[in-house]
């Protein structure tokens, strides 16, 4: 009982001290303390999982076995874990401020992957031990040795298919759209969406020259950057420089394509006065909260235009109100960035299309109302690693193509009176750069003005739609198996009891 009421006093005291701190100073870190112990518990908890999957049965020595791992207590190993998994967080952090020269921060890949594949690791055992599970219960005897097995073969899968995925040619993804108001001598104008390129420590001048001869190869008209591409604060003369100047090449080569770029929130985050000025000297076009007009003449002499519109990060708002981020942090404001592209009777895009660049990939309706053909965005990564697929339910579309009608009052012209929107799922992505049920993209948009294409579906991406469903399944089963082990527990703690007592 002494014990009981030690517990209880001790746990009041800390969440009373944690509401103190959060009303009277940070709430913030009032909040960190708080979950702290909570945290701790469940990092030690996952630990011991992982061990009890994929490690114990192989070292048990009746299974005659002869590793290294042998004869080391589970605390121990437990604290090895630990150990290798926060260190590879924090030396990835720390890590990112050291120098280096056009090639990614080779620390920073080690230990952010390094993060990244515990994850994956996390994932792959409750897989299995799903699985496996479920064959018990249908009366079926695998062993926990199999089980092991089966673990460590599915963790080298994924860690095998990330790295394949995360370290080649991003996948490219051809979309047909037919618009409206598109000059018949445009018609094939091709848009090469780059999103969320994130040059910083873990994104070499490579990748990016990489990324750009794609749009290259594709014949691309113009290069659409919604956001992101930079995630690391820019300094004149740094080492960014190296990493941006192929934009500058590509847009200054005798028929380079437009480049186009607006925020995103991590732009916003390490600082977007600085992004902005390495935009201006690298001949990207900024058209954060504004707009450009590309007016194309073809050699037969057919001339026409289209409208590339931005939009600042939606997120910007709320990071300036914290005041802990730089303060030219803008708005989103798409009636200003829209601002003399309507002539007297109303119709936007001086009577060509307009295409929209914005980070997040919403407000997909309220844009596409306010005379947006095509709206190009980023941001969700496809969900990146599973199983945060479960958060792009708060997106208009979390991966490829998606399309609405448009209000009354805009629906003249080609194209139906439809509004489209492609989101990508990112070039590079940010943190550990690992994939699971996503891809790396390279998004092809070709605009045109045959109306046989209204009906062509898009291809999907499966692998995500997939990682979607297994994410709502995941976050259901989680509070189950919770359940479950907490009943098997009490039986064995009766059972134990009844046998004492016996």
């Amino acid at each position: 009982m002494l014990t009981l009421t030690t517990m209880c006093i001790g746990t009041a005291s800390w969440i009373l001290l944690s509401l103190i701190i959060m009303i009277a100073a940070a709430p913030t870190l009032g909040i960190v303390i708080l979950c702290l112990p909570l945290a701790t518990w469940l990092f030690k908890a996952i630990l011991y999982y992982i061990h009890g999957v994929m490690v114990s049965p192989l070292i048990s020595p009746s299974h005659n076995l002869t590793l290294p791992l042998v004869g080391v207590k589970t605390n121990t190993l437990t604290c090895i874990y630990a150990t290798v998994f926060l260190l590879s967080f924090i030396a990835g952090s720390g890590a990112r401020s050291w120098p280096r020269g056009s090639s990614a921060n080779l620390f920073c890949v080690l230990f952010y992957n390094t993060f990244g594949a515990w994850v994956m690791v996390l994932v792959a055992v409750y897989a299995v031990d799903v699985v496996f599970r479920l064959a018990e219960a249908a009366g079926k005897k695998p062993g926990k040795k199999n089980k092991a097995l089966a673990a460590w073969a599915l963790s080298f899968t994924f860690l095998l298919q990330s790295a394949i995925l995360s370290y080649t040619t991003p996948t490219i993804t051809r979309v047909v759209l037919p618009v409206r108001n598109l000059s018949p001598c445009l018609s094939g104008y091709r848009i090469c969406l780059l999103s969320d390129v994130h040059v910083g420590p873990l994104v070499s001048k490579f990748d990016s020259s990489r990324a750009l001869d794609v749009c290259s190869e594709q014949n691309s008209d113009a290069i659409a950057l919604s956001g992101d591409l930079g995630d690391e604060k820019y300094v004149e003369g740094g080492w960014i420089d190296d990493n941006l100047q192929p934009y500058k090449d590509f847009s200054a080569a005798e028929g380079g394509a437009k480049v186009f770029w607006t925020s995103g929130n991590h732009e916003n985050i390490v600082g977007i006065k600085g992004w902005r000025a390495a935009a201006d000297k690298f001949g990207i076009r900024n058209v954060e909260n504004d707009h450009f007009v590309h007016l194309v003449e073809r050699e037969d002499g057919c001339t026409g235009n289209i409208s590339f519109v931005g939009i600042a990060d939606e997120g910007g708002g709320r990071m300036r109100d914290q005041g802990v981020y730089d303060d030219g942090i803008a708005l989103p404001d798409i009636e200003g960035a829209m601002s003399g592209l309507r002539n007297e009777s109303g119709v936007t895009g001086l009577g060509g299309p307009v295409v929209l660049l914005s980070h997040t990939p919403t407000n997909f309706q309220k844009n596409v109302d306010n005379g947006v053909d095509v709206m190009l965005s980023g941001h969700t990564h496809g969900g990146h690693v599973f199983p945060f697929h479960f958060f792009m339910f708060s997106f208009d579309g979390s991966s490829g193509l998606f399309e609405t009608k448009r209000g009354e009052g805009e629906g003249e012209g080609g194209g139906g009176g439809r509004g489209w929107m492609y989101v990508s799922e990112g070039v590079v992505g940010w943190g550990p750069r690992v994939r699971l049920f996503s891809r790396p993209e390279i998004a092809i948009i070709e605009l045109t003005t045959d109306s046989e294409e209204f009906d062509r579906e898009p291809e999907g991406d499966t692998a995500l739609r997939v990682g979607q469903i297994f994410s709502w399944f995941s976050y259901a089963a989680v509070p189950l198996a919770c359940l479950s082990c907490l009943v098997v527990n009490v039986r064995q703690w009766r059972g134990e009891k009844e046998g004492k007592i016996g």
